[in-house]
């Protein structure tokens, strides 16, 4: 479905590597870290994000404001319902709203609340 990311856990090491990347290239490293932290199985759909065995799409967008993810959303919705996704997590920074399209959920939370209610998932 798509190419190969390098994930890297030693973040010492990583300041290296990373030094010139752009903000939501580590911003996306560090959603992929957490969902390998709570042993969540995903695939990359391409640059549109992590698909989860639920059919949940999480897609980081550290900056993206509900209008602009609106319409981003209504462009790609053949995408989304040729892979069958049932709900559309957003991963922002600050932004948190919730909307539908069909019967399709898009839900943005930021980060750090994103990143607790992913590890409560598995517990309960």
């Amino acid at each position: 479905k798509s190419g190969k990311k390098m994930l890297l856990f030693d973040f010492a090491f990583a300041k290296y590597l990373t030094f010139g990347q752009p903000f939501i290239v580590q911003f996306d490293a560090m959603v992929a870290l957490t969902l390998i932290k709570h042993h969540i199985i995903v695939k990359t759909l391409g640059v549109h994000g992590y698909l989860t065995k639920n059919n949940e799409l999480i897609i980081p967008a550290p900056f993206e404001s509900e209008e602009s993810l609106w319409v981003k959303s209504q462009n790609k919705f053949s995408l989304y319902k040729q892979y069958h996704i049932k709900k559309v997590t957003i991963i922002t920074i600050t932004n948190s709203y919730e909307y539908s399209i069909e019967k399709i959920i898009f839900e943005a939370l930021p980060f750090n609340e994103w990143s607790v209610i992913s590890g409560e998932m598995l517990i309960s």
